[in-house]
């Protein structure tokens, strides 16, 4: 992530479609406090995965992170 006010909040990996093709997307909140998100290839999600720490909550595919406000 290239911009500094986006801060993580969830990443979240799972199968899409009759292919069973995954889908690799990442929640963050913008400056005002929004959440969005957008989707990334494999590559670029384990990327963020490592470089944004110890999770607050996981499971399977899913992972969420505390933002300090």
């Amino acid at each position: 992530m290239t911009d500094s006010k986006r801060k993580v909040t969830a990443l979240l990996m799972q199968p899409m479609g009759r292919d069973g093709a995954m889908i690799y997307r990442v929640y963050w909140q913008d400056e005002s406090g929004r959440e969005k998100n957008y989707t990334v290839d494999s590559d670029e999600f384990w990327q963020i995965h490592d470089a944004a720490g110890q999770p607050s909550y996981t499971e399977p595919g899913y992972w969420t992170y505390e933002v300090a406000q």
